[in-house]
């Protein structure tokens, strides 16, 4: 459907639910939320809220309690809010081992365990759990490897992705400290981690291609321990007029209800600031069969890029 020219200082992570998509813009403390039905207009959000973030970043909604909790990388704390950005509550943790460093993602786990808060804690190199009443219930290890993002199958396998190290861990919950390790693939930086209906992987990427860097988005039928996975691609999210050539794609969501695939890409780190967020049509499910690596130029396979710029 095209691209936003809002003014973002940082398009960063995406979360989207049956009725509300939010878009987190890192570098201007604030949060757009946009209608998860009306994707043809992605200038127009319904609402911007500030709650005196500092790089508001991950977010995870817990639909009985209408509690939008937002991970706020400046301030080590965790923010709650109702659907509509109105403020509940927050938690910032003043000692170990509560005490958080620069939390950038949030994933609710199973309710059979009280949909317990799994929140990569990123500069402390570990995953923190927290009951959604702010209780502290325990951390594992990830390999002193900085997380980013992560996310849960249907299944309620977490997947965490690690920048640095270029790989998915794969957790499973009665054995959280020996995950599987999945290279993505040499020189290809993951970033928001989420899963689609069918349990796709969908993963925001920074790829390169003769030097320069470039956004992508990896859509995955399967992630095995070994790296020839084959995946379908939205690829080289075009920089307009006057931006920095390298880019990188920093968050992606997929609508539950009406499948649209929200994607947010930017400059790189050293480029300078900006972002869009693009939305595509989320066609179909890839299966194991049907999924093929194409050309990471080419919008192809699962999704149909139908857009034009506004």
């Amino acid at each position: 459907y095209g691209n936003t020219d809002l003014q973002y200082e940082r398009a960063h992570f995406v979360l989207t639910t049956d009725t509300q998509t939010y878009v987190t813009d890192r570098y201007n403390d604030s949060i757009y939320r946009y209608p998860s039905s009306d994707a043809a207009r992605p200038n127009d959000p319904t609402g911007k809220f500030d709650r005196n973030f500092s790089q508001p970043s991950g977010a995870a909604y817990y639909a009985p309690d209408d509690d939008l909790f937002i991970a706020d990388i400046g301030n080590n704390r965790i923010v709650v809010t109702d659907k509509d950005g109105v403020f509940k509550r927050d938690w910032q943790p003043a000692a170990p081992p509560a005490q958080m460093n620069a939390p950038h993602d949030i994933a609710i786990g199973p309710p059979s365990e009280g949909s317990k808060l799994y929140i990569t804690d990123t500069a402390a190199n570990r995953m923190v759990i927290f009951e959604r009443n702010e209780s502290y219930v325990g951390e594992f290890s990830v390999d002193d490897e900085d997380p980013t993002s992560c996310a849960f199958d249907s299944q309620y396998r977490l997947y965490v992705t690690h920048k640095a190290l270029g790989m998915v861990f794969i957790h499973e919950l009665d054995d959280l400290d020996n995950p599987r390790k999945v290279l993505i693939e040499d020189g290809v930086k993951p970033k928001q981690i989420n899963i689609g209906p069918n349990d796709e992987v969908l993963i925001a990427t920074s790829e390169s291609d003769g030097g320069t860097e470039f956004g992508a988005v990896r859509i995955y039928a399967n992630l095995n321990e070994d790296s020839n996975n084959s995946y379908c691609a939205v690829a080289n999210l075009v920089p307009l007029d006057g931006e920095p050539a390298s880019r990188e794609a920093y968050g992606v969501d997929v609508d539950p209800v009406n499948k649209y695939l929200w994607v947010t890409d930017g400059p790189r780190e050293a480029s300078g600031q900006g972002g869009h967020v693009y939305v595509y049509v989320f066609d179909s499910s890839p299966t194991a069969s049907s999924v093929r690596e194409i050309p990471k130029v080419l919008v192809l396979c699962i999704l149909a890029f139908i857009g034009f710029w506004l």
